[in-house]
């Protein structure tokens, strides 16, 4: 793996293992956004939601830390986009977010990520 210092945040990270260099981990760092809802609670046990824009070269170590229940800063791994407490979003903010980031509610943000490494591996 290599490592690089993204300079919008100044903040360390690694490369994901992948068929991708560390400068087209760079390229998806600053031309795409992936917005994600993420649930959660608190350090005092109170549910929040969040919508997070990923930056895609930390997405898999986000989602391997989410899935192992890891307790994390959402701010380490992109941009919050939105926020509040109850497990999930109202309606209005879901609307929102469809409209403004072109949000799916339906459909995985997986799906998103495999089409974007396509094209940048082969030099979209």
């Amino acid at each position: 793996m290599s490592k690089y210092v993204k300079e919008k945040d100044g903040k360390a990270g690694q490369t994901p293992e992948s068929h991708l260099t560390t400068e087209q981990w760079q390229k998806l760092d600053e031309q795409f956004s992936m917005v994600e809802l993420c649930s959660g609670a608190d350090a005092e046990g109170r549910s929040y939601w969040a919508y997070l824009s990923l930056y895609p070269s930390r997405y898999r170590e986000f989602r391997e830390n989410a899935a192992g229940g890891v307790s994390m800063r959402l701010t380490d791994y992109g941009e919050v986009l939105a926020t509040g407490w109850g497990p999930m979003p109202p309606a209005l903010i879901k609307a929102k977010m469809e409209e403004k980031y072109g949000l799916n509610h339906q459909n995985p943000l997986e799906k998103e990520i495999e089409y974007r490494l396509e094209e940048i591996r082969k030099g979209v």
